[in-house]
Formats: C-alpha cells, structure tokens, sequence
C-alpha cells in the first residue's frame, strides 16, 4: 500500500482517529512519507483498518508465505523451488531487493523482487504486517506475526530473515513495517 492510498483514510481521521504517519527529519527517512513510497510507521489496527476501508484484510501469514513462494503448481507446471527463502528463488548477488540501502523506495520499483505469482515487494522495502498470531501466541498478549525483510535489513541476511516469521507488538510503530492488502 502506498502512502497516497492510506491518505484516503487519513482525510477521515476526524472519525477514525487514524492520521497520516509522521516521521522524523532523517537522511534515511526524507522520502519516506512520499506519495508512491510504502505505508510504513502504522500500528497493526491502523493496517487492518485500512485494509477493510478497501474491503479487503490484511493478508494471514499462510496467505503471505504463499503469494512469497507460489503454489506446488505454478499454472499447469510444477514449481521448481516450493520451499524457497526468497521469492526469484536461489540466493544472487548483488540481492534484487531493497535491502541494506537507507529508506524505503517506490512500490513495485525494485523488479528483481518478484515472488512466482508477479507479487512484488515481499523480500525489501518494508516488513509486512500479518493478521496471524504468533506460533503458541494467545490474543490476549496483542502480538502479531510480520513477515518480510525491509531496507534496514543487511543483505547478507536476507536468504536466512525473509521466510522467518517475526513476531511484533500490535501497537508497534516501526518506519520499516507497513502492509499490504489481501481480497478473500
């Protein structure tokens, strides 16, 4: 979701109580809060918010490592890699997603980031917001499962951080966490 998106919803803060993220004046996050830039710095229930603003949810961590990895069948071929850690497949150098650069880049601006089913995005910029729990997690501790790696992630770890399933207060308020929307 990109910041022009979210502002829809943020024009309604009056009733929501939702406002448009703030960040502060940084090197590394002067672009952040561009138009095309992801969401980034929102609570879990800001996320879910919006996404159901839109009619859609946010995407379970079972629905993310999907759209991340593909299907056992890609169309009517097998996948090669249905196990893989990171969506091109086998570890490259230099990694086609944005990893260890300062700040978040445009939505869908980094094409080497590309899962099997054309998802864009799930390996860098932004860590993701999940509506799962946590594995042995209850919901009364209000955690929730994020997934991805974003820009302050190394490049050297992203092969082992991408297909891990982390787990984030709800009320966190991160630059390098945002979401994306899932239709049911």
């Amino acid at each position: 979701m990109s910041n022009a998106s979210f502002a829809l919803l943020a024009k309604a803060s009056r009733f929501t109580g939702i406002n448009t993220p703030q960040f502060p004046l940084s090197p590394e996050l002067r672009e952040i809060g561009g138009p095309r830039r992801p969401v980034a710095g929102v609570v879990w229930r800001e996320a879910r918010a919006f996404c159901r603003f839109l009619g859609k949810e946010l995407p379970t961590s079972q629905q993310w490592v999907k759209a991340f990895r593909g299907g056992e069948l890609l169309g009517d071929k097998p996948n090669p890699l249905p196990r893989r850690n990171l969506p091109w497949g086998k570890p490259t150098a230099p990694v086609p997603a944005r990893v260890g650069i300062a700040g978040s880049a445009d939505v869908g601006s980094t094409p080497g980031d590309i899962s099997p089913y054309g998802v864009m995005d799930l390996a860098g910029n932004v860590m993701e917001w999940s509506d799962s729990l946590p594995w042995k997690t209850l919901a009364a501790e209000r955690v929730r499962t994020v997934r991805g790696a974003s820009w302050e992630t190394p490049a050297t770890d992203v092969v082992d951080f991408v297909p891990l399933e982390n787990s984030r207060a709800e009320d966190q308020r991160h630059f390098s966490l945002g979401f994306r929307c899932v239709v049911n």
